[in-house]
């Protein structure tokens, strides 16, 4: 990525400066802020050098003349292929993945989202529920609510897909209750459920530590979009991004 460059970040909601790592044996492009995945670049594959090869002498007869050659043989047409400029290499773009689902079915069986904002609860549960990404969505004001509801799910073998935790809330934000969370599903056992952070503040070191700590785990600034309607958007493709890996995991 060229200095000055900037790609859009989905969690970030902006144009962002991205850092170049190598991973898992391909290059990948990540939020400078965030950490966010941006982009992967299929590393070109080094050809080994091809063996030298001693020129081959004529033969020569008993009488020192040259054995007249063999007719050349016609070549065999080969098959047509798609071939690549060398030097070349095409970068793999990552997109934001699109929760599975079948026709009629939601993505999951249950979401809990904890917000002290009213309106942003509605606003939640309303497309949740019309973009068919989970059956029930339980809504909570605080940390301390949501762990209490969390907790008795758990102890009722009823599953939960997602949790949606609003940072900065009364009572106890969303990092501490993240952290009573993930206490709670290691005393109990299991696979650690997927955490979507809300934010009105742009992800720093301090917060990008926290989500590594976390996972899986991502972040969705709130307070770059005026406009509800692409905020939802946002979290729609976001939400099917954790839902798929978590498939991925468990399978």
């Amino acid at each position: 990525m060229d200095s000055g460059e900037t790609r859009y970040c989905i969690c970030c909601g902006e144009q962002v400066p991205g850092n170049t790592i190598t991973r898992h044996g391909r290059i990948e492009l990540t939020c400078a802020y965030c950490g966010f995945l941006l982009d992967t670049i299929a590393q070109k594959e080094e050809t080994p050098p091809k063996p030298e090869v001693e020129p081959t002498r004529e033969p020569v007869d008993a009488e020192g003349s040259h054995p007249d050659p063999e007719p050349a043989s016609v070549p065999e047409e080969p098959i047509p292929r798609t071939t690549q400029a060398p030097g070349v290499t095409s970068p793999m773009r990552v997109k934001a993945a699109q929760p599975l689902r079948s026709e009629g079915q939601s993505a999951s069986d249950c979401i809990i989202t904890s917000d002290d904002a009213e309106l942003t609860r509605g606003l939640l549960k309303a497309t949740l529920l019309k973009r068919k990404l989970t059956q029930t969505v339980l809504s909570t004001e605080n940390g301390q609510e949501f762990i209490k509801v969390f907790t008795n799910r758990l102890a009722e073998r009823q599953p939960v897909n997602l949790v949606i935790l609003d940072l900065e809330m009364p009572v106890m934000n969303g990092i501490m209750a993240a952290r009573v969370m993930r206490a709670v599903e290691q005393k109990v056992g299991g696979t650690p459920v997927p955490i979507l952070f809300f934010s009105a503040r742009k992800c720093d070191e301090e917060l990008k530590k926290q989500l590594s700590l976390f996972a899986p785990a991502i972040y969705v600034n709130k307070g770059n979009d005026t406009d509800p309607a692409k905020l939802m958007e946002r979290i729609d493709r976001l939400i099917g991004y954790l839902l798929q890996k978590r498939e991925i995991t468990s399978a």
